[in-house]
């Protein structure tokens, strides 16, 4: 019975170090408010949920077609690249923005 706990546990921590973030090689502070849009629209591609132990940090407006209003920014529980996200409501999918 132990045995089956200990495989189970490194199964579930195995599973949570596969879904954090990976680092973005040479991406600047401030990236999106320069990009022309091409940026955002390639990371609307997939339809994320929120980040877990994530704050709000303020209203925004929404970044991809098809999140529904409002928005708002959340500041996920790391810094650096990838940790703050655009949310939509009614379940349409969050975006990083950094």
């Amino acid at each position: 019975m132990q045995l089956t706990n200990v495989i189970s546990l490194l199964a579930l921590m195995a599973a949570g170090a596969s879904a954090l973030p990976e680092p973005v090689a040479n991406m600047a502070e401030g990236i999106v408010e320069r990009d022309s849009g091409h940026l955002i629209e390639a990371r609307c591609t997939a339809n994320l949920p929120i980040c877990q132990g994530a704050s709000y940090v303020g209203d925004d407006n929404c970044k991809c077609q098809g999140q529904v209003p409002p928005c708002g920014n959340w500041k996920c529980g790391w810094s650096g690249p990838r940790s703050i996200m655009n949310c939509a409501s009614k379940g349409t999918g969050c975006v990083w923005i950094n």
